[in-house]
């Protein structure tokens, strides 16, 4: 089952914030991945705007390791960090928070 990453982002689709989540293929994630995407599937049904999709292992990179996320138009996140509350405080890993006033497009 999705962790609490996740319902951060289920309560931003409450608030009419889009997410689309791309999670990368790997065969030690599979189950957990999948619960991901079947749970934003039936979240997407009831009508949030949440999406998820798991990488094709033919396609042409096969593990994402970077993560981010844009919150808005101002606020970036990328980083190592894998979002489950074991690495955020058992593991080192780097956040980058970038702010802009005037983002690419």
């Amino acid at each position: 089952m999705p962790g609490p990453y996740f319902y951060v982002l289920v309560d931003a689709t409450k608030r009419r914030i889009h997410v689309r989540l791309l999670l990368s293929w790997g065969w030690h994630d599979t189950d957990k991945d999948r619960a991901v995407v079947s749970r934003t599937s039936e979240l997407n049904a009831t009508g949030l705007p949440i999406r998820a999709q798991i990488v094709d292992s033919g396609d042409h990179f096969g593990k994402i390791h970077a993560k981010g996320a844009i919150t808005d138009d101002h606020v970036s996140l990328v980083g190592s960090l894998n979002w489950n509350e074991h690495a955020e405080t058992e593991n080192r890993e780097v956040v980058l928070k970038l702010i802009v006033d005037d983002p690419a497009t």
